[in-house]
């Protein structure tokens, strides 16, 4: 058989063709079996920095979600203590003002229970989560109330403090010492020696006490709060970004299957039509030539 130049030079071009629409139809199957646009970052081409920006990116996201969430859980624990002690604070008022109205009550009739509520106090700020005491400032190994000593409190001044965004740290720890626990402290170990004497005055002193500490610790109690609301809103943004991201790095290396299938068609066709082509051309015979 004898093939006309231009013969050969569309076969030639149809099998570049074919070739092509094979290779094309390859990466697609492949596409749409791992369900990625590439197997790797060089394939990518200008997207490349695009994507591992969004990557990065949402680790961060990712890493301060967990970290304010671990701080969240321990204002928590923290927001419970406090109220632990307010309500006992609130109960030796009670006890108190019984006292101060009853006369003919036995002396040390509330001593006892006093200092029942006082240890309960000390646990309370003694709480610790994983080991890590949250009102001893950043002695967080130690228990920040003795109250076997006179000066019962064992932390220091430093208040924890976290960073929950990129351009935002807040101070989130309260410590032992607050005006609010020592005075409500001191009130307690006040009616423990005033009681058993019926020491009027000290039990007035007692009462005086609990009425500038209540407010403090309630105060107290709604920082702690304002803290975790803090927190969680700005875990919401976190939260609202990485839903961004994701949809960002989806859209770079994720298969549209839709488009990808309908590109395999369109592949497949251009296939069928090459192939039919070089068939033709191959079959010419001398008479098809002379023609």
């Amino acid at each position: 058989m004898i093939t006309r130049f231009g013969d050969f030079a569309q076969s030639n071009q149809m099998v570049r063709l074919l070739t092509g629409a094979q290779t094309r139809a390859r990466d697609i199957q492949a596409q749409l079996g791992s369900g990625k646009v590439a197997e790797q970052f060089g394939q990518l081409g200008v997207k490349t920095h695009q994507l591992l920006d969004a990557k990065t990116s949402v680790q961060q996201v990712r890493q301060f979600q967990a970290d304010n969430q671990l701080v969240q859980s321990r204002l928590e624990v923290m927001e419970s203590a406090i109220a632990s002690v307010f309500d006992l604070g609130s109960r030796l008022k009670t006890l108190t003002i019984q006292r101060l109205s009853d006369g003919a009550a036995v002396p040390g009739t509330i001593a006892i229970e006093a200092e029942l509520m006082l240890e309960q106090v000390a646990s309370a700020l003694n709480v610790d989560v994983d080991g890590r005491h949250l009102f001893a400032g950043s002695r967080i190994d130690t228990a920040p109330v003795d109250l076997d000593q006179a000066s019962y409190y064992q932390g220091d001044q430093i208040a924890l403090s976290a960073k929950i965004d990129v351009d935002l740290s807040i101070t989130y720890g309260m410590t032992a010492d607050r005006e609010g626990f020592d005075q409500l402290i001191e009130a307690f170990r006040t009616v423990i020696d005033a009681d058993p004497a019926g020491d009027r005055a000290q039990l007035e002193q007692t009462l005086d006490l609990l009425n500038q500490a209540l407010p403090k610790i309630a105060d107290d109690r709604a920082e702690a709060g304002a803290r975790h609301t803090q927190i969680e809103r700005v875990n919401q943004i976190h939260t609202a970004a990485e839903l961004y991201l994701e949809r960002e790095i989806s859209t770079i290396e994720d298969v549209d299957v839709a488009e990808a299938v309908t590109r395999l068609t369109q592949d497949q066709v251009a296939l069928e039509a090459a192939m039919a082509t070089i068939a033709r051309l191959n079959q010419l015979s001398l008479t098809d030539f002379l023609r």
